[in-house]
């Protein structure tokens, strides 16, 4: 399927609802957000919006049964998150009018096309034209097998990466987040190529910048109100000897800093944390990952005995207070 929409990636799932609940859920859709919907369309396009938490905001269709620019241009407030271009009954959206309305606002677009597989938009595939499309396998659709559906993540964003932070699930991340890197680089001289394919173009944006991003949910990520440290670091990262060392790292709650240090061979990792000054966060959760899995015994911060960690998750909740906090874990057998 990625080869007929002409991607690189496509996440497999059970349906074209739980395709767009992913695809959602991987651009940080919540509670409060709106997302533009066509009125006419599968009730599923607006049921995983609210399934996520979030609001959908049904626009009118034009003469092509499908969203209209206008109408969408009209709808976009300030907690609008995405659009969502359905092709209806086989035909395709204004998709060159939509881009614009989305570019010019800065929204992503998804496109659903579970009723719409296989057709093309200019000469392009629909689903291959906005940053995420979402397909159907009902025995009702164009693709038929009984059931199913995929996801189709633009080629720069290998999003099952976030969905994995989502899930808080740090092995999968570690391996999704490497597993990027070869399809980045130029064989010739492993720098960082702009683009999958290797066109040409060194160093630049899209591709290189969202594993930036990724890079930072694996070193610095909010939820909510809370401030994970080292979420998703690997852990061999944290051999003896290896030091892990962020220096202000931006973050909702302002700049962050903390120098990971590990002496494993004595079953000890020390953390020093600046933590964020501008606002307080509810929880500052620091994690530190054995590289044997070794279980946490004991926890001293800034030289006292602490209590407040999770032998399971691997962390640590720490002071909110400001001032910085020095952080050693001991590690039993």
């Amino acid at each position: 399927m990625a080869r007929l929409v002409g991607v690189e990636h496509c996440l497999a799932v059970n349906s074209c609802t739980s395709a767009l609940v992913c695809a959602y859920r991987a651009l940080g859709i919540g509670a409060g957000d709106e997302v533009i919907v066509p009125g006419y369309t599968f009730f599923a396009t607006a049921a995983t919006v609210v399934a996520c938490n979030a609001i959908p905001f049904i626009v009118d269709v034009d003469d092509t049964l499908c969203l209209s620019p206008e109408a969408v241009e009209r709808a976009i407030t300030k907690r609008t998150k995405a659009i969502v271009a359905v092709h209806m009954r086989g035909a395709p959206a204004q998709m060159d009018a939509l881009l614009d309305v989305a570019d010019r606002n800065g929204l992503p677009l998804i496109e659903d096309v579970a009723q719409a597989g296989g057709g093309s938009f200019h000469g392009r595939r629909l689903g291959n034209l906005g940053d995420m499309g979402c397909f159907s396998f009902d025995y009702y659709k164009v693709h038929a097998s009984g059931e199913g559906g995929f996801n189709k993540c633009q080629p720069y964003y290998r999003r099952s990466v976030e969905l994995y932070a989502l899930r808080d699930e740090a092995k999968a991340f570690v391996r999704g987040y490497f597993n990027t890197i070869p399809s980045l680089l130029s064989l010739e001289n492993l720098t960082f190529w702009e683009h999958f394919h290797n066109r040409g173009g060194w160093n630049k944006t899209h591709e290189t910048g969202w594993f930036l991003c990724q890079t930072r949910i694996m070193l610095v990520q909010e939820r909510e109100g809370e401030l994970w440290l080292a979420p998703f670091v690997a852990r061999n990262w944290l051999e003896d000897g290896k030091t892990v060392s962020v220096a202000n790292a931006p973050t909702n709650f302002g700049p962050v800093s903390y120098c990971i240090e590990s002496a494993v061979d004595k079953d000890v990792i020390e953390c020093t944390v600046e933590p964020p000054t501008v606002r307080q966060p509810s929880r500052i959760v620091l994690r530190l990952r054995h590289p044997e899995s070794k279980p946490i015994k004991t926890v001293t911060v800034n030289g006292k005995p602490y209590g407040d960690f999770d032998v399971e998750g691997e962390t640590i909740s720490l002071p909110t207070d400001p001032g910085r906090l020095v952080v050693r874990v001991v590690y039993g057998g």
